[in-house]
């Protein structure tokens, strides 16, 4: 595999810590495609359980299922796999942290949109919604609650993208007919019909 420029990228900050997510990919070095699984990720890099170790100098390219492509180099050889440190900017290692939270947090939010916690209808509806590309636009809150919201918009990101909805790291769970609903990476501490998000 030739070797090609990386993007300005930052080093693992200390801070971030490793949780258990437990997705299937696969990751390709020299030409060559193998089936992984990742057991613990952080915004920094991630530890896979994997047939072969690349050797540390080498570029790899890691597919994970629901979090996408990242790549990598500076393998660290383990008895059933590898860590390996992730190249990534800052938005890149920002976003990668909001679906990491999620995911840690996944069940038990889910959980309790299903326990249906009390809603809410915001006084002021009107939100913005930063996409994952960085774009932003207006959408209508319909209804929320301390895990979840409800918005109305034409937009129709992924199942599983990640969001944000004013400063909330949000992830989207489903599609509406007039919009979607997503559960936010960390549940609100306060909500009522005076929220602003």
């Amino acid at each position: 595999m030739s070797a090609q420029p990386f993007l300005r990228t930052e080093p693992r900050p200390a801070s971030y810590k490793r949780v258990h997510v437990g997705l299937a990919g696969r990751y390709k070095f020299r030409d060559n495609i193998y089936p992984c699984r990742a057991v613990e990720m952080s915004a920094g890099d991630v530890r896979l359980r994997a047939p072969v170790a690349p050797p540390p100098e080498e570029r790899v390219v890691v597919q994970l299922d629901e979090l996408g492509a990242f790549i990598g180099a500076g393998a660290q050889a383990e008895a059933e796999g590898f860590v390996l440190p992730l190249r990534l900017t800052a938005q890149q290692r920002s976003r990668l942290a909001d679906r990491l939270t999620w995911l840690a947090n996944r069940r038990f939010l889910e959980l309790r949109e299903k326990r249906g916690l009390p809603r809410v209808v915001p006084r002021e509806p009107a939100a913005a919604l930063t996409l994952p590309c960085g774009g932003a636009h207006s959408v209508t809150i319909r209804d929320l609650s301390a895990g979840g919201v409800c918005v109305d918009t034409p937009l129709r990101p992924a199942i599983g993208a990640a969001l944000r909805l004013g400063q909330a790291p949000l992830v989207v769970l489903r599609h509406t007919e007039n919009g979607f609903a997503g559960i936010f990476a960390r549940p609100l501490e306060r909500i009522d019909e005076f929220i602003q998000l």
